[in-house]
C-alpha cells in the first residue's frame, strides 16, 4: 500500500508541474549580450582561420577590392609530362580562397609582377625582384592568373609572396 501512495504522489507532483507550465528539466537561459557589445566582434570570433602560420603554393585569381583580399586556389605538384611535372589545382581542396595582405608584405617578382619581362628568380624558380603590394594588386585585380608561393602569419595574412616562374 505504501508503494502505491509514493508512486501516486510522484505522479501528482509531475502532473502539477506540467500543468502549471513548469518542467522537471532544469531551465537553461542564455546570458544576454552586453548593451555595448560589438556584433562584428562576435562574428569575428566565429570565423575560423584557414591557413595560419603556413606556406602554400597558390594560383592567384584576382583581388577583391570590396574586402581587400587576394583570391586564389591551392596548387600541388603533379609529376610527369614533357617538363617532368607542373602545378595543378589541389584535388583535395579545389575551393577558391581569399586572404588579406599583411600591413607590410614582401612581394617578389619572377617576371610578370614588376620585372618588366626580365626573369629574376632563385634556384627554385621563385621571384627575387622586390615589388610593391600595389603592383601585385594591379597585376591580379582583374583575374590575371599568377602562380606563387605565399607565407601566411598567425592572423591569416599574407606576409610574403614570391611569384613562381613559369616559362
Amino acid at each position: 500500500m505504501r508503494k502505491r501512495i509514493v508512486v501516486a504522489s510522484v505522479a501528482a507532483v509531475l502532473a502539477a508541474l506540467t500543468i502549471g507550465g513548469c518542467s522537471a528539466a532544469p531551465a537553461v537561459t542564455a546570458k544576454p549580450a552586453p548593451a555595448n557589445a560589438d556584433p562584428m566582434q562576435a562574428d569575428d570570433a566565429k570565423q575560423r582561420l584557414k591557413f595560419p602560420n603556413t606556406k602554400q603554393t597558390v594560383f592567384l585569381q584576382g583581388y577583391d577590392d570590396t574586402v581587400g583580399m587576394v583570391r586564389f586556389r591551392l596548387q600541388v605538384w603533379q609529376p610527369g609530362g614533357p617538363d617532368g611535372g607542373h602545378f595543378v589545382t589541389d584535388p583535395t581542396d579545389s575551393a577558391p580562397h581569399r586572404l588579406a595582405l599583411s600591413a607590410d608584405p614582401t612581394i617578389l617578382s619572377a617576371n610578370q609582377l614588376c620585372s618588366d619581362g626580365e626573369v629574376t628568380v632563385d634556384s627554385d624558380g621563385a621571384g627575387t625582384k622586390p615589388c610593391t603590394a600595389d603592383q601585385l594588386i594591379d597585376t591580379v585585380r582583374d583575374g590575371g592568373g599568377l602562380l606563387a608561393k605565399i607565407q601566411i602569419d598567425a592572423a591569416d595574412h599574407i606576409t610574403k609572396l614570391a611569384e613562381i616562374y613559369t616559362p
